[in-house]
């Protein structure tokens, strides 16, 4: 007999494969799929592939999706290198926009990227 478990790791392939990530991940940590090999597996792909869009993101100035993308990529992965590579770049994009808001003398702005920041 095929166990769900593995059902609903395909589930999960096939939502990664269609790039649907977000869905993904949520199969894969709701099911509590993580602990089988395959899902830890699979974990580690679509935590890669969120901490990259995390970074296309906040590039392109979308730093809410970027930061949502990356909370997504920890819950996956916390440990994993992209993880961790894309939450330090991250936090130096937000730094740097912070700090030019600063030099236009837009106080404010800048506040609102530090508090973005910290949470």
């Amino acid at each position: 007999m095929f166990q769900a478990w593995r059902v609903k790791i395909r589930e999960a392939q096939a939502a990664f494969e269609a790039g649907r990530f977000e869905e993904a991940g949520r199969l894969l940590t709701e099911g509590k799929l993580q602990s089988y090999r395959p899902g830890q597996q699979l974990s580690l792909q679509v935590a890669e592939q969120m901490a990259g869009r995390a970074q296309r993101r906040v590039a392109a100035g979308d730093t809410v999706a970027g930061w949502r993308d990356l909370g997504i990529a920890a819950q996956l992965a916390d440990n994993h290198q992209a993880v961790a590579s894309a939450r330090q770049e991250l936090l130096a994009m937000g730094l740097a926009q912070a700090e030019r808001h600063v030099k236009d003398g837009q106080l404010r702005a800048a506040g609102a990227c530090l508090d973005r920041l910290s949470n």
